[in-house]
């Protein structure tokens, strides 16, 4: 059964691969899919700058 479709946007970036190996072996060990473990990370971060003191 195919999974739904995600209402979103493709970004493309690239990180360093020290990052992108901890990104995949996390992903298979917990079988989170690595989509879902960027955005949670990317969206804690947002709302961790966007109440703290602005550094940019």
């Amino acid at each position: 059964m195919a999974r739904a479709k995600k209402n979103g946007e493709f970004v493309n970036c690239k990180i360093r691969q020290d990052i992108a190996d901890k990104l995949n072996s996390y992903s298979e060990e917990t079988m989170i899919p690595k989509t879902a473990i960027v955005e949670k990370a990317i969206e804690e971060y947002l709302d961790k700058i966007n109440h703290g003191p602005k550094s940019f």
